[in-house]
């Protein structure tokens, strides 16, 4: 009788967290560990840059190292330092509920080149290009800096 309680047991904890698993996977969720790290905090996302295909939506973050980049709720997009929580630069947007999306930079022949962005809301946060590349991402890396494109615009 132990042996048939034990297994039942087991088998609702497992039906249990694929359920959980299945709930956050349709919900969006990413939950990203660095192997031998602690947890990431909440709302990190499995990558450390924006391209031209992503959206950091409000309460979401990037992460790299000891910093992280988050999309606070009220539109204000902030580096900061995860240890101690320390705020170390922001966008100055305040646009609630806004998203930050990646423009990259763009060739515009003979005459220049068009420069890249992070936008918040109508804000814009320009980067650089390189004279061989047009800067296609926005990032943090381990150092806490945030890049867009060849220009650094924050850092802890």
């Amino acid at each position: 009788m132990t042996e048939i309680v034990r297994k039942a047991g087991t088998r609702m904890v497992r039906a249990g967290l694929a359920g959980a698993a299945a709930i956050v996977a349709v919900a969006g969720f990413q939950v990203a560990t660095a192997p031998g790290a602690a947890a990431e905090p909440p709302g990190c996302s499995a990558q450390d840059h924006l391209d031209h295909t992503d959206i950091l939506r409000p309460g979401r973050a990037l992460c790299n190292g000891g910093s992280l980049l988050r999309m606070q709720e009220n539109g204000d997009l902030v580096l900061r330092h995860i240890e101690t929580g320390r705020a170390c630069w922001h966008s100055k947007t305040f646009v609630a509920g806004a998203s930050a999306t990646f423009t990259p930079g763009k060739g515009t022949g003979p005459a220049g080149q068009a420069r890249p962005y992070l936008q918040v809301g109508d804000h814009k946060i320009y980067g650089d290009n390189n004279i061989l590349d047009l800067g296609s991402t926005a990032n943090v890396n381990a150092k806490g800096e945030l890049w867009v494109g060849y220009r650094l615009v924050g850092k802890c």
